[in-house]
């Protein structure tokens, strides 16, 4: 008798880390203003989050550093650790010591994945990749918006407003140790904030335009949200499409690197875990996983 678990394909456990860009403000339209990650007290709290990551015994870690840079980075790693053999620990929080390359020594993918590798003797990879912006729709008066700015008439449902959202961010951050902020960060609320910003922020690039109209609304109070015969020009589309097929590139390059049944874990700004993780959910050879059992006491 056959095996009939013989075909099947061992999975990849990628265990997703949301993050803000501790090396902010200047890397998203709207950045984070996290303070000094190389500060000494900021330096304790990285340490106390890396001791709970490496709870989990990851093969390899995916960094947020374009694919086309891997060979540079490759480089750079290899510089950082023959700086560390020579000089110590100290290398890790002193730009001066900092070998050229992609990553930034102040950046999350130094002080979280690259740190927390080379702890658990794990491979690093460089697994973004963009592809090239869409141009508008043809005949289109509207130019893509790559801004948070929303335009909540534009959308069926509430969105909540960036500056808020960074305002209260900031706050934490400078309320909370890094372990806190991650807790918060990655915990499904927050993340579906996130998500939902980013969609809206999308499709309320597209122009709605409709031309004279017979329909009335159901009530003088509650005019239809868009009128019946109402056209599009779907640069939205165009731009959540660019969206998608970035995350969706991402969740390839991690199953290029992964071999079968290891651990791995990604470390990207908060706004990709859920798109990364919806296009986990769907392939073959990863299961998406969150950091919160490692970064929690109560969660299952």
């Amino acid at each position: 008798m056959e095996d009939s678990d013989a075909d099947t394909t061992a999975e990849t456990r990628l265990t997703i880390l949301g993050s803000h860009h501790l090396a902010q403000p200047g890397n998203d339209e709207h950045g984070t203003d996290a303070g000094d990650p190389l500060d000494d007290g900021r330096q304790r709290e990285l340490a106390a989050l890396r001791d709970r990551l490496a709870g989990r015994s990851f093969d390899w870690v995916g960094l947020e550093i374009p694919r086309d840079h891997r060979d540079a980075l490759a480089e750079q790693v290899d510089a950082v650790d023959a700086a560390v053999a020579e000089r110590g620990e100290a290398v890790w929080t002193d730009p001066d010591e900092w070998p050229d390359g992609p990553l930034r020594v102040r950046g999350e993918a130094v002080q979280i994945g690259l740190r927390l590798a080379r702890r658990l003797d794990a491979r690093v990879h460089a697994v973004d990749s963009q592809p090239a912006p869409p141009d508008p729709p043809a005949g289109s008066t509207a130019e893509l918006d790559w801004s948070l700015a929303v335009d909540s008439e534009a959308v069926p449902y509430d969105v909540p407003d960036p500056e808020a959202v960074v305002a209260d961010r900031e706050s934490r951050v400078a309320e909370s140790s890094y372990l806190e902020l991650f807790r918060h960060t990655n915990r499904e609320p927050q993340l579906q904030q996130n998500h939902r910003l980013n969609v809206a922020a999308s499709l309320s690039s597209s122009e709605l335009s409709a031309s004279d109209t017979t329909g009335e609304a159901e009530s003088d109070t509650e005019p239809p949200l868009v009128a019946a015969d109402a056209t599009t020009d779907y640069a939205g589309a165009r731009q959540l499409g660019y969206w998608y097929e970035r995350n969706a590139r991402i969740c390839e390059n991690c199953r290029a690197v992964a071999t079968p049944s290891s651990e791995g874990m990604l470390v990207i700004g908060a706004a990709h875990v859920i798109p990364v993780r919806q296009v986990a959910d769907a392939a073959v050879g990863i299961t998406p996983a969150s950091p919160l059992p490692l970064l929690t006491d109560d969660e299952p």
